[in-house]
């Protein structure tokens, strides 16, 4: 247990060291790494064209018969 603390304890000095600990630094840290910007971005993107495109609707209205495999006829 105590080795579980102690492990906590480094993780919020090191959070503490790398970006601080307020409300909004997170977020500035976010800003100011242009690798994450660029992941948050194009998270956002997907996230927006599922939306848009109604691909989300389409597969939350399909009922589970319709999802399996089935042979076709001709």
């Amino acid at each position: 247990m105590q080795e579980e603390i102690l492990a906590i304890d480094n993780a919020i000095e090191e959070q503490r060291v790398e970006v601080g600990l307020g409300f909004w630094q997170p977020f500035k840290a976010v800003v100011n790494n242009k690798k994450v910007l660029w992941r948050f971005f194009l998270g956002g993107a997907l996230f927006f064209w599922q939306n848009a495109s109604g691909i989300n609707a389409v597969n939350y209205c399909k009922s589970p018969s319709e999802t399996s495999a089935r042979p076709v006829t001709i």
